[in-house]
């Protein structure tokens, strides 16, 4: 009689126990699954994360390509700068040495005049 007791009492355990076991594995799937989703979730927060960074990366390769071509355009620019500077210095002083030239032609050509005047009045 004990003994059926006490295997009665085990038998009461041992499915309190199944009952327990199967409660803490549905929990436990649960939870696993819980976990896939939020997993999924930062999967997909990662890839969107690396697409915006490759387009960051194309956009700023397109920036710095606009930006090469600027710079290339402002150094060809500066220079038809410096040819017209110089071209504008030479012409000026050309000008100054033409005019100094026509200046000093003036001034023959007055002296000329004045000893062909004094010439003529000596006649």
């Amino acid at each position: 009689s004990n003994l059926k007791h006490h295997l009665s009492l085990s038998e009461k355990k041992g499915s309190a126990d199944r009952v327990a076991l199967k409660a803490n594995k549905s929990m436990l799937v649960e939870e696993c699954e819980q976990l896939k989703a939020q997993l999924e979730e930062s999967d997909k927060v990662r890839d969107d994360l690396h697409a915006k960074v490759d387009e960051h990366e194309i956009e700023l390769a397109r920036r710095q390509t606009l930006l090469n071509d600027v710079k290339k355009r402002n150094y060809s620019l500066q220079e038809m700068i410096d040819e017209l500077n110089e071209t504008l210095e030479r012409s000026g002083n050309d000008a100054s040495e033409q005019v100094g030239f026509l200046e000093r032609k003036l001034q023959m050509m007055k002296q000329e005049l004045e000893e062909a005047r004094s010439t003529s009045t000596q006649y």
